[in-house]
């Protein structure tokens, strides 16, 4: 099974490094460049996609509208919210620089490192900002979705249109069965594509 996974496009808070809700942000025009240079790539290289899931915010409605914008039509096509970030309260609009402030501390490295990978029930972020999704809900949706996906005809060639955090997730899972413990050296940009070839037992083929 070939994996394809690929990030939304840009958006106006991405640039303000602002925490994002699944409605709050819209594709700025590089994140518009950067999903139809996507729709390029797909048709160019006459890729016929078995079936392609989006998670269901408004970033990646946006970047798949404009890669497939027929794809209210396509069968192929799944929205599916298990493949949404994670879901954040407190933490909406905020910068690293403003949760740093609240805390009354400096948060070394990036803030996804401490949202994401050692996670907000497992650092000081739990008792400041307890409305944020727990880590082990986050783990429920990725096995859910991993789950799914072992049942998909071996040899499918499959597009997620997810988010930076979420696709590392899936990788972290498919090749080490963990959630958010092995933090990747690099954030998904924009415009990356993360490749996965898949074997017989759903398990990442390592190169």
């Amino acid at each position: 099974m070939k994996v394809y996974l690929i990030r939304h496009g840009e958006t106006n808070w991405n640039l303000e490094k602002r925490i994002q809700a699944p409605d709050s942000s819209h594709l700025t025009q590089k994140g518009k460049e950067q999903a139809l240079r996507w729709k390029k790539h797909f048709i160019e290289n006459n890729m016929a996609l078995d079936i392609i899931f989006s998670s269901n915010t408004l970033r990646t409605i946006e970047t798949l509208a404009l890669i497939f914008p027929q794809y209210k039509n396509m069968p192929n096509v799944k929205i599916d919210n298990r493949l949404n970030e994670r879901y954040h309260t407190d933490l909406i609009g905020k910068n690293k620089e403003d949760i740093e402030r609240e805390l009354g501390l400096i948060l070394p490295g990036r803030l996804s490192h401490h949202l994401y990978f050692r996670g907000t029930n497992k650092s000081l972020l739990t008792g400041k900002f307890p409305q944020e999704e727990t880590m082990e809900s986050v783990g429920k949706r990725v096995i859910s979705f991993g789950e799914e996906m072992k049942k998909l005809p071996y040899k499918s060639k499959v597009l997620l249109i997810g988010h930076s955090i979420f696709n590392r997730y899936i990788v972290e899972y498919l090749t080490y069965a963990t959630i958010g413990e092995i933090m990747p050296h690099e954030k998904q940009d924009n415009d990356e594509l993360i490749l996965l070839d898949i074997d017989e037992d759903c398990k990442v083929v390592e190169k």
